[in-house]
């Protein structure tokens, strides 16, 4: 939007000043929340909506979220919501799906993956699924992730308790084990996370060899990141490092 409005101020005709201004005041708010973005001011989610809408918070927010259903009605509003947020941690099977109010219409997951929700049964409820911060999240668990790699390889749990070398360096100071980029990763599935993942170890170790197994091969990101298919598990398991 923000490409556009600006393409229109330079290229196009606004016609009046008026409309030029209201325009220049449109980019520069698009402007603000985009540095609010980068700088973390929006930390989960902002609802906005052309008519009442009734939240069902199932589990505990990222950040304090007050709800305001009383201030649209003075009724009970059970059983009559149109928002359902869950997490990982909330599994929404067949059961709980067609449990639900039959107001419901959206469920927001704060998960990167959808694996804890009948997708199709969601469908059969006209029930539209979102995911919440998944961007976030990916960022965070592939961190994570690519941290205990380089640890694990390293060997380096086992050197916790020597201490850090506080003046010059000491070449006895060392964690053995293998580099990253003479090794052997293994991944198992190739959803967000795992492909987040791959394209971080590529830009470290472009020459580490990965293997990997999941359900539906993706040939053209096999092919661009050179990855391994391997069919059986327990072969990955035997291969990698």
């Amino acid at each position: 939007m923000l490409k556009k409005v600006t393409f229109v101020l330079e290229h196009g005709d606004t016609g009046t000043s008026s409309s030029r201004v209201l325009l220049m005041n449109y980019r520069d708010s698009i402007c603000r929340r985009i540095t609010q973005i980068e700088r973390g001011v929006f930390l989960w989610g902002v609802f906005q909506a052309r008519k009442p809408v009734f939240m069902d918070l199932a589990v505990k927010p990222p950040v304090e979220f007050v709800k305001t259903n009383h201030l649209i009605v003075d009724t009970d509003v059970k059983d009559k919501e149109n928002v359902v947020v869950v997490d990982i941690l909330k599994k929404m099977d067949k059961e709980t799906v067609e449990a639900l109010p039959k107001t419901v219409e959206l469920i927001i997951t704060m998960s990167a993956g959808l694996d804890h929700i009948d997708l199709d049964a969601c469908e059969a409820r006209g029930i539209a699924v979102k995911n919440s911060g998944r961007d976030a999240i990916t960022s965070h668990v592939v961190q994570y992730c690519l941290s205990f790699i380089i640890i694990g390889l390293r060997d380096a749990l086992n050197q916790l308790s020597l201490p850090f070398p506080s003046k010059g360096w000491n070449l006895n100071w060392n964690c053995e084990g293998k580099p990253l980029t003479s090794s052997t990763i293994a991944v198992i599935g190739l959803g967000h996370i795992a492909k987040a993942l791959i394209e971080e170890i590529r830009k470290i170790a472009p020459d580490a060899r990965i293997i990997y197994n999941t359900r539906t091969r993706d040939v053209d990101f096999e092919s661009k990141h050179s990855l391994h298919y391997v069919s059986d598990v327990k072969e990955l398991a035997a291969e990698c490092d």
